[in-house]
């Protein structure tokens, strides 16, 4: 979803999109998530702001919110 608003170039609702979706979303693994290196997905490229970013990377998820270490 947040891709297709990136291909409408609607940036800022696709941003949004990957925000709300933080908090449903489990890794696989404890390092599974957005990485500080450009996102591979040309469309996802475009709304993983560096909000976004900031957002994934200091918020504990998944396994490693499951174990405390918020």
């Amino acid at each position: 979803m947040a891709g297709w608003y990136a291909v409408e170039g609607d940036i800022p609702r696709g941003e949004r999109m990957l925000l709300a979706a933080h908090a449903r979303w489990w890794p696989y693994m404890k390092w599974d998530a957005i990485p500080a290196s450009p996102v591979l997905q040309p469309t996802l490229r475009l709304v993983t702001t560096d909000h976004v970013r900031e957002h994934y990377l200091t918020r504990p998820i998944g396994p490693e919110a499951a174990e405390g270490n918020a």
